[in-house]
């Protein structure tokens, strides 16, 4: 009695899928850290685990093991109250958080559901000013790792052993530096003529007279050299972190050139200049697909440039930025009349909705004398000249919360330049946003998904594929019956049922007959429409939409349909297709 077609290839919404980097999984022996073991202690096990993270990186530098797995829970340097504790990087060793104590593959945690917090916290829980002055150090260490933590509750206002200023305030040249560590510098994280690497990490609550959340200095000479090693920051969230003076969240100094990958700075505040970053003394950090929200500073909201430091920025977003003064998103400051100008180049970004908050001057760009950025394919909001720049609205999908999602209409939308391979959602890279047939850059940190396009042809809609997990630029997923059903991905993109549950189908669930009127109930999406056709000759195959059958909505419950006629014989068939 019945029969059913899938056609259309289109949708209107898609879910984002939570992604972060998982580096390759090891084979290698790891010690384990737990500070719910009551037990032994000799990390070879979870049942055996140490308690401290310390403990577990002391215990792996000495048996040459690679990695530190640690338990959820919280975690403070080891040593008391004394205030120079820190928990201390050592090279090659890395240390991975968010595990539930149970895993026996590193590809087996997740360090969302199982939050793992670095604390400074040593002292009065109540009082910060008592605090670590920094909670994680790397003071000589090379191939270090961190990922899956949370940094949290340093207070940086300690002694500057490299001279040349006050305690928390800036030194006064590269010299003074690089001669000692400043413990009014980094609450958060410290990385001092050395360089580790960072992933899925959250740095908050951190205090200190410069670089709340992140201090940033490798060189051991006051011009920095080529052969320093750099830190490397990726998926990290640096968000609520306070500076006295420069840096809310990360202040970069001497010749450090760190890179920062889907990295976001949100709500971070400082007195002087950068309340997401500062650059200092010949730093030119590389960014990209990164998103600057909420920063505030007496001058660079988000960053502040000087020294001849010239950063790229590519795919960012920096928007709602703040500056009492000047720069509510960037600030180029000054230089040495003998040294180059500060001179960013900027790529395939946005500026938009920052703001001053007593002064006239520029909102997005604040330029010192000959210190222009050189900025393409963006989107400034104040308009700035340039290859491929423009004005106005980036169509955000809710920027009060930080949503910086592009929404249908945006402007942002296969505007830019280069072919990024992700975005920092993970989002595959580019996409036919515009549903041209081309697939073209987008402006910003986030790739937009049009619901109606197929950028690989491979008869799934890119938000569909997105929202499963398949890539919307592998073909190759099409084909494919992930859940052994009978339909390949394809069709169940059409039919908008789920690919990974082999129960999820598109049928007919209920006929009845009454009166001389047929009733036909069908699974549904209310993604979809729903035609009912007819044949009373099937070996023809000839098919007639029922009249007032034409596109009906469906809903999670089912679509129904009623056709009355005066047939002995007749065959039905549900016919689904998109908005």
């Amino acid at each position: 009695m019945s029969n059913q077609s899938k056609q259309g290839n289109n949708m209107k919404a898609f879910s984002y899928l939570l992604t972060g980097l998982l580096l390759a999984a090891t084979a290698e022996a790891a010690i384990h850290v737990d500070a719910g073991n009551t037990g032994t202690e000799d990390g070879a096990s979870w049942a055996t685990a140490f308690n401290t993270v310390q403990e577990g990186i002391d215990a792996a530098e000495t048996a040459g093991d690679p990695e530190v797995w640690v338990a959820a829970g919280t975690y403070a340097p080891t040593g008391g109250t004394l205030r120079r504790t820190t928990i201390l990087l050592k090279s090659n060793i890395a240390v991975y958080g968010g595990f539930d104590g149970t895993e026996t593959d590193r590809s087996m945690r997740d360090w969302i559901a199982n939050p793992t917090i670095l604390s400074g916290n040593i002292g009065d829980p109540g009082l910060a000013t008592d605090n670590s002055f920094h909670v994680v150090s790397c003071t000589n260490a090379t191939g270090a790792v961190l990922d899956g933590f949370t940094i949290r509750d340093g207070y940086a206002d300690g002694p500057n052993t490299g001279g040349g200023a006050n305690t928390g305030l800036n030194s006064t040249s590269a010299e003074a530096i690089v001669a000692g560590i400043n413990h009014s510098a980094g609450g958060g994280i410290i990385n001092f003529q050395a360089a580790a690497s960072f992933y899925n990490c959250i740095v908050t609550n951190n205090h200190a007279g410069k670089a709340g959340g992140a201090y940033n200095m490798v060189s051991t000479t006051a011009r920095g050299s080529d052969d320093d090693p750099n830190p490397y920051y990726e998926n990290c969230t640096f968000v609520g972190n306070t500076s006295g003076g420069r840096g809310g969240a990360v202040q970069n100094d001497v010749a450090t050139h760190p890179a920062f990958v889907n990295c976001r700075f949100l709500d971070n505040t400082c007195d002087g200049k950068g309340g997401g970053m500062y650059n200092d003394f010949y730093c030119s950090p590389f960014l990209t697909n990164c998103v600057f929200a909420g920063n505030y500073a007496i001058m660079a909201g988000a960053m502040g440039n000087d020294g001849s430091s010239s950063p790229t920025i590519v795919n960012c977003t920096f928007a709602n930025n703040e500056a009492w003064d000047k720069g509510a998103a960037i600030y180029n400051g000054s230089h040495s009349a003998s040294a180059t100008a500060n001179l960013p180049t900027i790529v395939n970004c946005i500026f938009f909705g920052n703001t001053i908050t007593t002064a006239p001057g520029p909102t997005d760009l604040e330029v010192w004398h000959d210190n222009f950025p050189d900025i393409t394919y963006s989107i400034v909001e104040e308009g700035y000249a340039g290859t491929g720049n423009m004005t106005g609205d980036p169509l955000f999908a809710d920027a009060a919360n930080h949503d910086f999602i592009l929404v249908h209409g945006s402007p942002a939308i296969d505007a830019g330049t280069g072919n990024r391979t992700a975005d920092i959602d993970g989002i595959p890279c580019p996409l036919d946003g515009d549903n041209n047939g081309s697939a073209l850059a987008d402006i910003g940190a986030h790739e937009y998904a049009c619901a109606a396009a197929d950028t690989d042809g491979d008869g799934m809609l890119d938000g569909w594929e997105l929202g499963y997990g398949f890539n919307p630029r592998t073909a190759e997923d099409g084909t494919a019956d992930s859940d052994l059903d009978g339909m390949d991905n394809a069709d169940e993109s059409i039919a908008d049922t789920d690919p990974r549950d082999g129960n999820s189908l598109f049928e007919i669930t209920a006929f009845s007959s009454a009166s001389g009127t047929n009733e036909i109930v069908a699974t549904a999406s209310a993604n979809r429409q729903y035609s009912l056709l007819y044949s009373t000759n099937l070996p023809a195959g000839e098919w007639v939409v029922a009249s007032n059958q034409l596109n009906q909505a469906g809903s999670a419950e089912g679509v129904g349909f009623a056709h009355r006629t005066d047939a002995t014989q007749i065959y039905y068939r549900v016919q689904v297709s998109v908005p």
